[in-house]
């Protein structure tokens, strides 16, 4: 097994990336609340060798920088340190035994959701393996968001992956491509220096979404609920290839399609010709940033006009245009476009928020198949709608409660899964 690399980050305390210090400022207002934490679990079909996935969790432990953060006041300025993992043990639950394991898996991550991280000491996030039978097994994983965001999750679960399956095989296993978080800070500090974010800055102060009111479904603006009320749907294979079809393109570009069926839905819901929703980013541009688990993921505002008469192809070509014009500056800030529009201590939502995770969840344990189902993803303001492709099968209730509240199992899978 390769080492871990020791950097400068290992000596020293550190500032906090843009996107940690937004979070940051949002639970100091709210020092209670449970709404920045980030909650998923891993279903593992097949048997797991308990030691060796706990030698897995401790490497990757000591890779990933960002689990091992805490966050420090000193002079009036925030910092973050990082700590050692050596007082880190897995939490294991045998349930096996239970009448209804599952039930009890589930009865068990609802009650550990509810606690609550001190941000400084740490540690910022929570493993537990939790035992169903002895070719079943959920590995649930909780961070603080000021940690990392839903894509880091990804990529550490899928290093974990990796890492158990050399072990198991006794395979060498390659290094990890995970940097220090002093890269990351590198990389914004470049950017935030640079010409570039000059001509996103003037992007986006030429976008009259950004400025206008938001759309809120509920009515009235009412402070987030630490754990939002969840409902699950699954749309068939078939039901999205032909939706993709009659807009004349393929089954890959279903994305594009859920956005602009979901404005074109809240246009006439509203009355209106155009609405602002807001569209999580990952705001990753280098590889460094690609590939570093931590908290950098931003929020910006996405323009879907829907003029009278038009059909779904001429609304997705509009929301394919603006997308590209977005993610092309993806890295400014959403706190930086909320204090250029003078809203640094008032409204902080832009609409409804559109999620597409596109990135793989599937993980794979020395050949048992896993599927990761996300919980929560941070604070919901108003309506959240997140998509995934659903390979893990239609059915089945989750942790967070509600029908269809987690992906079942069973047949493979197919089409899309929209939570809301």
């Amino acid at each position: 097994m390769m080492g871990t690399e020791v950097t400068e980050a290992s000596r020293t305390s550190l500032p906090l990336l843009a996107a940690q210090m937004g979070v940051w400022v949002a639970q100091k207002l709210e020092p209670a609340s449970l709404m920045f934490n980030v909650n998923q679990y891993a279903d593992i079909d097949g048997s797991l060798d308990v030691d060796v996935f706990g030698s897995a969790l401790r490497q990757v432990l000591a890779e990933t920088e960002a689990l091992r953060i805490k966050i420090v006041e000193q002079k009036g300025e925030v910092r973050q340190e990082l700590t050692s993992d050596s007082d880190w043990t897995l939490t294991y639950l045998d349930l096996a035994g239970e009448a209804d394991p599952v039930g009890k898996a589930q009865q068990w991550m609802r009650a550990e959701m509810t606690r609550s991280f001190d941000l400084t000491t740490g540690p910022l996030f929570t493993w537990a393996l939790l035992k169903i039978s002895d070719r079943r097994y959920f590995w649930y994983q909780r961070c603080h968001h000021i940690v990392m965001d839903g894509y880091s999750c990804g990529l550490v679960a899928q290093r974990v992956a990796e890492v158990y399956t050399a072990l198991t095989r006794s395979e060498p296993c390659r290094e990890t491509r995970f940097k220090s978080i002093t890269r990351l800070l590198d990389d914004e500090r470049e950017y935030r220096s640079s010409p570039q974010r000059e001509h996103d800055r003037a992007f986006w102060s030429r976008q009259p979404a950004a400025d206008a009111a938001p759309l809120l479904l509920a009515g009235r603006s009412a402070a987030p609920a630490d754990v939002p009320l969840r409902e699950t749907a699954c749309l068939a294979k078939e039901t999205v290839t032909d939706i993709c079809t009659a807009a004349g393109l393929g089954q890959s570009a279903w994305p594009g399609v859920v956005l602009a069926l979901s404005g074109a839905y809240f246009a006439k819901l509203t009355g209106q010709e155009a609405v602002t929703l807001e569209l999580p980013v990952t705001s990753r541009a280098t590889a460094v940033q690609r590939y570093t688990p931590s908290m950098l993921s931003n929020i910006l505002p996405l323009t879907v006009r829907v003029r009278p008469g038009a059909g779904i192809a001429e609304v997705l070509a509009d929301v394919s245009s603006s997308v590209r014009g977005l993610l092309q500056r993806q890295r400014y800030r959403q706190e930086d476009l909320h204090s250029d529009l003078g809203r640094a201590g008032g409204q902080r939502t832009f609409g409804p928020t559109i999620n597409i995770m596109s990135f793989n969840y599937d993980l794979d344990f020395a050949g048992q198949r896993a599927v990761a189902h996300p919980l929560t993803n941070g604070p919901v303001g108003d309506l959240a709608i997140t998509v995934t492709q659903d390979r893990g099968g239609a059915g089945g209730s989750g942790p967070a409660g509600g029908p269809g509240g987690g992906p079942g199992r069973g047949r493979a899978a197919s089409g899309a899964r929209a939570v809301e």
